[in-house]
Order: C-alpha cells, then structure tokens, then sequence
C-alpha cells in the first residue's frame, strides 16, 4: 500500500528511496543543468540592483560639510567646487534615493529674480575642467519662493557642482551668478540651479531635490544669471551648472561661477520649512504701490542729499537697489557699469554755477572707475579708491556745473567687465562733522612726569595727513603763567617705537617717516607755531593709535601745550543719527 496516508515514516522513506532510483540519468543530468542556469541568472540580476542601491546612497546627515574647503574671504561663507561634471557621467541612468534618507530642510528664499545682462569683475574663466569662483557683489532683494524650473530637459547633462556651506550660526543670504563667456558648440544653453546637498546626476530633474535658480538659462552669451537664497546656519547647498539641451553640449563652453558672500538678508525673510512654498489661502488683497515723492527745491546754502535708491532717480540694465545697513537710508545701487548698469541721479538747483559734490560710495575691491556725465553731456572719469569693504562707506568730492532747475548726474562704465562702486548717495553744501584737532596743556616735568598725549586715526583712506604741534612761549602773550620756553616733540606709534621727532619746527630731524625737509610744508598748512623754539611735525599716518609726548630742551620744565591736527579731513558720509 504505497500510496496509503497512514504509512508509517519509514514506509515513506523508503518508498523515496525506491523513486530516485527509478529517474533515468539523462533526466537528472537535465534537471542539474537547469539549476546551474537559474542561480547564474539570480547573480547577474543582483548586480544592477546593487550597484543602483550603492550609488543612491546618500549619508543620513542634515549637513553636509564639505572636505578640506579652504578658509572663506567673508564671514559665513566656505566654498568648494566639487568637479564632478564631465562628458562621461550625466543623468540620463536614474539614480535610487531610499526613502529612509535624512535630507537638509528647504531653506528659506531671499530671492529668485532673473537678470539678463553683463558678467561681474573679478573671477576665473575656464573650460568644462576648470570651475573656478570668487566673492563678487551681492544682487537683488530677499522675499520671492522658489519653483521648480520648467525648461529643463529630460537629459542627458553635463553637469559641475559647487558646494556652498554656511558656517556661521545664523541664516546667510548668498547671492549666486553664473556668468557664461562663450559657447562650444551652437545651441547649447546654460543654467546654473541650487539642489540639496550631497548632489546626485538624477536630482538635476527630481523636484524633492530642487531649491531654486534664476529662472532663467543663458542664451546667446556673454551673459549671466543671477539670483539669491538663504543658506540655513551650519548647512551645505549644492550650486549645479549644467546645459539645458536635450544634447550632450557644451565640452567648448567656458563659464565662472560667482558667488557673494558679503551681503544682508531683509528682515521678514521666510522661514526654513521642509515642505516647500505653501498654498494661499484665499485671494490675497493687492498691495498698493508705494506713492513716490517728487522733488523739491532745496533751500539755498542748505545741506542737500539725494539717496541712490530713491524711486526719484533713473536706474538702467543691471542696476539694483541692494539692502546696507552701514547707508544712510539702510539701502544703495549696485550693479552700476560693465557697458549695461547706469545710475541717474535726478537733482534740483536753485541758481546756476559750480557747485562741490560729495559722493558717497562703497568699494570692497581695488580701485573703481565710473563715468560721470552731467545734464547728457560726455562723461569724465571717477576714480573711486578702495573703502575697505561694500559696507564701508567712503567719499570723494567732485565739482560740477549745474544749471537753474532740473540736472542730471548719469554714473557708469562702457567697458564690459569694469564695473562701478556702490552708491549710497550724493550731497551737496554739507558740512563735514570732523573733529579738527585736539589738545591739551599742562605742566611739564622731568622723567616719567613729562606731558603725553594721545589721539587715533580713522578713516577710510590709507593715509591720514595731520600736523603736531609742541607750543611753549606763545602761551606767555595769552597771559599763561611759566610758559615752557623751549619744549621737544616726539611721535610714537601703538607700538611705543619712536617714528618722529623735532626741537624747533624751522629745523627738521630726519628720521623715521620723516624723510625730507618740513619747513615749507608746515608753513604752508597755516598752521606754523608763532615762535622758532616751538616744535611741529607733519606726517602721514596710516589708521591706528599714537602718543605725542613733550619735553623740555636741557630737562628744563614749564606750561606747554600739545595739539593734532587733520590736515584732510573726510567728508562726513556716515549715516545720519
């Protein structure tokens, strides 16, 4: 009873024993074979599914950091181009994301505006090999949300990165400009875009991934993108270049990418969210327009400023209104030059003639130039020196000739790459609020008991020219008691180290940063002490801290009398109070 259910474990045992005896060994030599088959098909199946797995890892991190990026030349800022992108590795084979995956928050949006126009100074240019990036000038305002770009293709791409980290502890508002020199082959078109850090070629078309751009691509060059994000404290972004077109061109394109690190976030700037941009709610009510002030005839004599960013003045191509702090309204215009920016300060005067204008203005780099053409006429160069930084605010004084009523004041730059400073304003018939000099008197001894003074030099010019004086005998016709008859001058720095001295301002001392004769100089001045015993130096100190200390000639003592003098004083462009 072979088949009976109730057979004992041995009786089936046996009975499969007596079955495999039975199968032909041709049949068994099949059924091996096949075996073999299906576990090589198993293997070569695994091995996509692997490699896909381990090329979509991304590390379960909410920053990312980048290796080895070498120190920022702003607060907050470190960069590192990361050169990923060439012919051989696009996005046309789809790369994996786990789900279970950690990704930095979708930061909040300073701006996402478009501009067309002309590329920055400064920066590198190369080809698909060689991305290169520099801090530049900062762009346009905070407060527009992102969308997803729609002029993409579906690839393939060729693509670079460059990581952007915010070091700092607090949200950094980056403004990001791709400029495109030339192009390799015809039609191609570049975009740069900002994606979540670490970046993958599938995330150039995955919206989960995508932060924002400029909305637009590059066209015909030379051109360039611009637009603005926030960067999230301790976070990483990814800047991705790549060409728009379905084909795989642009090996010849050369293109820099700039990024800028040294400017300020509006207040009110949308906070970080994981979500995106939200729905409104509603319709929301249309903001009105802000109404614009005409202008005004100033009153004769009067201290007159016209801001840059006022809505009364003429901004043309790459031209912005860009938030300062350090500027008297907390705005300027940037963007002024490079054969496309113009800035048109429209003015009033009450009478015709010359008139001295004040230009304030910030430069973080090397010297500047602009053109300056008064009511259309041809412009004059303007040599703007350096301030320091584009939130220093410096100024130059220029005279110009204006006519009874309306004028024009037209700043810019024919040549492409040679770009303006910022402008914060222009003034006329204002004073300078400067201290003139500083003094003191008072009896001086011998030893550690003779008169020191000190003073500090500020400013935004390298060199501040001033005059020291050691006045003694003169103070005797001001009715002063015991007048010190014959004091010394000497000049040290905020190292103590002895930079100048003098015993009678007719008789210069050589020495130290006094290396020709003074005598004319002091004279000239206007400010020569009344009597040949007195002692004086004129010299040319750079920004910092120095002592003035007076003796009496012989170890003699006496009333004396220590003074410095600006002998340039800036005009006061700081902001008003």
């Amino acid at each position: 009873m072979r088949r009976s259910r109730s057979a004992s474990p041995r009786a089936k045992s046996h009975e499969g024993t007596t079955m495999k005896k039975q199968i032909n060994p041709s049949i068994k030599a099949h059924l091996l074979r096949s075996a073999l088959i299906l576990l090589s098909l198993l293997a070569i199946c695994a091995i996509p599914f692997t490699l896909a797995q381990r090329n979509a890892a991304i590390p379960a991190a909410r920053i990312y950091p980048p290796q080895n990026a070498s120190p920022s030349t702003s607060a907050g800022i470190a960069h590192q181009p990361s050169y990923q992108g060439d012919t051989t590795r696009r996005s046309d084979v789809p790369f994996l994301k786990p789900q279970a995956a950690l990704v930095p928050e979708r930061p909040a949006v300073c701006t996402l505006n478009g501009t067309l126009g002309t590329a920055p100074p400064g920066g590198a240019t190369g080809t698909i090999a060689t991305r290169l990036s520099r801090p530049g000038s900062p762009t346009v305002i905070c407060g527009v949300p992102p969308a997803f770009p729609g002029n993409t293709d579906t690839g393939p791409f060729i693509y670079n990165v460059h990581y952007i980290t915010n070091t700092g502890g607090s949200p950094l508002c980056t403004a990001v400009i791709l400029h495109v020199v030339t192009e390799g082959i015809a039609g191609t078109n570049m975009q740069c875009s900002a994606f979540m850090a670490p970046f993958q070629a599938g995330d150039i078309t995955n919206p989960t991934r995508y932060l924002g751009d400029a909305g637009v691509s590059t066209g015909n060059p030379p051109v360039n993108t611009v637009f603005q994000l926030t960067v999230p404290a301790f976070t990483t972004i990814a800047l991705v270049v790549f060409n728009v077109n379905v084909s795989p061109a642009g090996q010849g394109t050369i293109y820099q990418l700039i990024s800028d690190q040294d400017i300020f976030c509006q207040q009110g700037s949308p906070t970080p969210t994981a979500t995106g941009t939200p729905s409104p709610s509603g319709t929301p009510s249309p903001t009105p327009s802000p109404t614009c002030t005409p202008l005004t005839s100033p009153t004769p004599g009067a201290c007159t400023t016209y801001e840059a960013e006022s809505c009364n003045n003429t901004l043309t191509g790459s031209a912005f209104v860009l938030n300062c702090p350090t500027c008297s309204g907390g705005e300027k215009v940037g963007y002024v030059g490079s054969n496309s920016g113009t800035l048109q300060f429209n003015i009033i005067a009450v009478a015709p003639g010359n008139y001295t204008m004040t230009i304030c203005y910030l430069n973080g780099d090397a010297t500047r130039y602009a053109y300056l053409s008064v009511n259309g006429g041809a412009g004059t160069s303007v040599s703007f020196p350096s301030t320091g930084s584009f939130q220093t605010v410096g100024s130059i004084q220029r005279t110009v000739t204006l006519n009874t009523g309306s004028n024009t004041l037209k700043f810019y730059n024919p040549i492409v790459g040679n770009w303006a400073p910022d402008f914060d304003r222009i003034q006329f018939n204002c004073a300078p609020s400067y201290l003139g000099n500083i003094s003191t008197r008072s009896f001086v001894q011998t030893g550690d008991n003779v008169m020191i003074g000190g003073f500090v030099v500020q400013g935004t010019t390298s060199f501040k020219r001033v005059i020291i004086r050691a006045i003694g005998p003169e103070l005797a016709q001001h009715g002063v008691p015991n007048p010190m008859a014959d004091p010394t001058l000497e000049l040290h720095n905020a190292n103590g180290a002895l930079i100048a001295s003098n015993d009678n301002w007719q008789t210069t001392i050589i020495g130290g940063i006094i290396t020709s004769d003074q005598r004319q100089q002091i004279q000239n001045s206007g400010l020569a002490p009344g009597d040949p015993l007195e002692s004086a130096i004129i010299a040319d100190l750079p920004p910092g801290n120095y002592t003035a200390i007076v003796r009496g000639v012989n170890n003699t003592t006496g009333v004396a009398l220590v003074e410095a003098y600006d002998l340039n004083p800036e005009t006061d462009c700081s902001p008003a109070t």
